[in-house]
């Protein structure tokens, strides 16, 4: 229970804890195991476990424009513009750098206010949203994906559930019943499998358009 946020209602500006709850979230997102070890009047340990490669890689001569380099298979969302939306900083940090590595162009946003700023800077919209269930002063995600959408036609969208299947079974987030347009729901903490999985999907549409 010590990786469960708590329900407490001090300010920001009274602490808020170690944070273990975010440290969870994002090392969900990255795929690399948190561990505890505690002893009775001695301490506690926190520790993440980070892969290491085994092997140096060769030394490679610069690329030339004569010849091709062949395509990553991270690399495979090139070019991809995704708007996200989420309150958590380091959630929203971890997913950043995460899809910047599959080769994704990330606008992060807190809210909506936020999220059109990024579109009015860039003036042009993005070729999918992914915005958390709860986002700052109380806004709601899949209003905020509905509002994208009226404003640049049928986006794919995925909305970032608040709660997983550890707390009793997944809530389902109460999606807009006035369309028919599909939002893709992934339940926290995230597979990293699933996102990558919506994101190739759209990534594919967005080359037959």
């Amino acid at each position: 229970k010590e990786l469960h946020p708590g329900r407490g209602t001090s300010s920001a500006a009274a602490g808020l804890g170690l944070g273990l709850a975010i440290v969870d979230l994002a090392c969900a997102v990255l795929n690399h195991p948190l561990t505890l070890h505690s002893e009775p009047g001695r301490g506690t340990c926190f520790a993440v476990e980070v892969p290491v490669s085994a092997r140096r890689l060769p030394d490679l001569p610069p690329p030339t424009k004569s010849v091709e380099q062949p395509a990553s298979a991270d690399m495979q969302l090139e070019d991809m513009v995704v708007l996200l939306v989420e309150k958590d900083q380091a959630l929203r940090d971890a997913l950043s750098t995460t899809m910047e590595q599959w080769g994704v162009i990330v606008w992060p946003a807190t809210d909506l206010a936020s999220a059109q700023q990024q579109q009015a800077e860039f003036g042009i919209a993005p070729d999918a949203v992914i915005a958390g269930q709860t986002l700052r002063d109380g806004q709601n995600g899949a209003e905020l994906i509905q509002h994208i959408r009226q404003a640049h036609g049928a986006l794919p969208a995925c909305l970032l559930s608040g709660r997983g299947t550890d707390a009793g079974g997944p809530d389902q987030p109460q999606l807009p019943t006035e369309t028919a347009l599909p939002i893709t729901v992934l339940h926290k903490p995230l597979s990293i499998t699933a996102l990558h999985h919506f994101l190739l999907q759209t990534y594919q549409q967005v080359q037959r358009r």
